[in-house]
């Protein structure tokens, strides 16, 4: 695929950073979902960014309240930084869609092989949808036309495995 247009540079990010101990990892697997529900990718180990959107910053310092283990930040960045970061973003939304729909195919060549699997297929394909719903939420914010139209055949694609549920 080819590289995704920027339509506008943005500014202005949500920053999480968290440092969640082994003994918590049900929490951290819990604030790293949310994150990405939220459009979110992961900048460093312990980090993850966003675009800054009021419900972004709303809802990721709900995600993180609680154990005292994560926090939010809000940063205005220099454009020239701003330019380097939206880019990022763009394209770790590109490869997240391409990985999203490598997942589902690979799910739907399995299922024709094997057929229906009950729980298993039912939780997989909800896992799949939210991340999906994570990645609308992300190519909304970022607003670039081309992800939107990739994005729309990947939710098409994770449709059409609603005929293996039993």
């Amino acid at each position: 695929m080819g590289q995704p247009e920027l339509k506008k540079i943005e500014e202005n990010w949500i920053l999480v950073t968290y440092d969640i101990p082994a003994s918590e990892g049900a929490l951290r697997k819990k604030i790293l979902r949310r994150m990405r529900g939220l459009g979110a990718f992961q900048y460093t180990e312990s980090v993850y960014y966003l675009p800054f959107t009021p419900e972004g910053m709303q809802t990721s310092r709900k995600i993180c309240s609680g154990k005292g283990y994560a926090f939010t930040w809000y940063s205005r960045l220099p454009m020239d930084e701003a330019e380097k970061l939206t880019a990022r973003y763009i394209n770790d939304l590109a490869q997240a869609i391409d990985d999203l729909e490598a997942k589902v195919l690979d799910l739907e060549n399995l299922l024709r092989k094997t057929g229906p699997r009950s729980e298993k297929v039912v939780w997989r394909i909800k896992e799949l949808k939210a991340m999906y719903r994570g990645l609308v939420k992300a190519v909304e914010i970022a607003g670039v036309t081309d992800l939107s139209d990739r994005l729309a055949h990947v939710g098409q694609l994770l449709d059409a495995l609603k005929r293996f549920t039993p």
